[in-house]
């Protein structure tokens, strides 16, 4: 073929694209309805028993004997519809009780054996504040890189990853027993460390306190006050880097500095008036719910709670209002 012949072929492949091009929309519309129309719909069987929550929280999976939440008695057996608490009321559990729970997002999955007091996946975090009880954990389920259990006893944390434990607490004690992975004991104020901090596979170590729950939660109390107000100081630190540095004798982080330096400074005081309230949380949980302080107490780590978590925004700016010439 020569060069004239070809260059006619390529021409009139060209016209043909071009014809064909000009009906496209026509049967592109129609490759849409058919898709639509051939959707996959899974049968019952696949479909998952329990609707997703809308935010993360705990299920409530399984129930045992006696157990409450606040003041409903849940029912036992395996629960069809699936309880959602995310620690807005304490879980109580009798003698002899157990109670399966499951983190909604991660999957993350706890036993609770009574008797036992606790709140469970608190703000939708991975996160207990266990005043008395056994928890087991389970390996492997909920396990992702850099994720992170915590659970918070009357003398101190307990934190962990990828870890197969169980955990005892009583009013002035938690001990660790490490089954597979690894865990870190922090100890709460007043508290001793007896073993490692960090507890490896088959290891065990313990947390105790000394004293009464009323004085010791007061203790915790404002040691969480203390946290959150500092905490507090430098979230508004972040937004002000003109601030004045604290003086010799204050305990304070300097304020001064770059952006970074101020961040993580916050960063670093949030985290441990996180880990000292989740620890009064769960020493006020262990005093008997008839004492009368018990509900002042509850009032000032609310507070607390909440101020700790501040993250102040800079103001906004007022619009510009557009130009007369516009």
């Amino acid at each position: 073929m020569n060069v004239g012949a070809a260059i006619a072929v390529a021409c009139s492949l060209c016209t043909a694209c071009d014809g064909e091009q000009s009906s496209g929309p026509a049967a592109s519309g129609s490759v849409a309805q058919a898709a639509v129309s051939s959707v996959y719909t899974p049968p019952s069987s696949l479909v998952p028993r329990h609707a997703a929550a809308p935010t993360p929280r705990c299920r409530v999976m399984s129930v045992k004997g006696e157990v409450k939440l606040g003041d409903t008695t849940l029912k036992p057996g395996a629960l069809k519809d699936g309880t959602l608490t995310s620690g807005e009321e304490w879980l109580d559990l009798s003698v002899g009780a157990e109670l399966g729970l499951q983190h909604t997002a991660s999957a993350r999955q706890w036993r609770v054996t009574g008797p036992a007091r606790l709140k469970a996946c608190v703000d939708g975090d991975e996160v207990l504040w266990l005043a008395r009880g056994v928890v087991v954990s389970g390996a492997g389920s909920g396990m992702r890189p850099g994720a992170q259990v915590t659970i918070a006893t009357p003398v101190g944390n307990v934190l962990y990853g990828d870890t197969k434990l169980t955990l005892k607490v009583t009013k002035d004690q938690a001990e660790v027993n490490v089954e597979s992975g690894n865990g870190l004991l922090i100890a709460a104020p007043n508290a001793k460390l007896q073993g490692k901090a960090e507890v490896q596979a088959k290891q065990h170590a313990a947390l105790k306190g000394s004293g009464d729950a009323l004085e010791r939660s007061q203790a915790l109390l404002k040691a969480c006050e203390a946290g959150a107000d500092e905490a507090a100081r430098l979230a508004r630190a972040v937004l002000a880097p003109t601030a004045p540095a604290p003086s010799a004798s204050s305990r304070a982080v300097a304020t001064r500095g770059s952006l970074g330096s101020r961040a993580r400074s916050h960063a670093e005081a949030r985290g441990k008036a996180r880990e000292i309230c989740a620890a009064a949380w769960a020493s006020v949980g262990s005093i008997s719910p008839d004492s009368p302080e018990v509900a002042g107490f509850e009032k000032r780590l609310k507070a607390a709670h909440i101020k700790w978590r501040e993250v102040p925004m800079p103001p906004r700016k007022a619009p510009t209002p557009p130009d007369k010439g516009e």
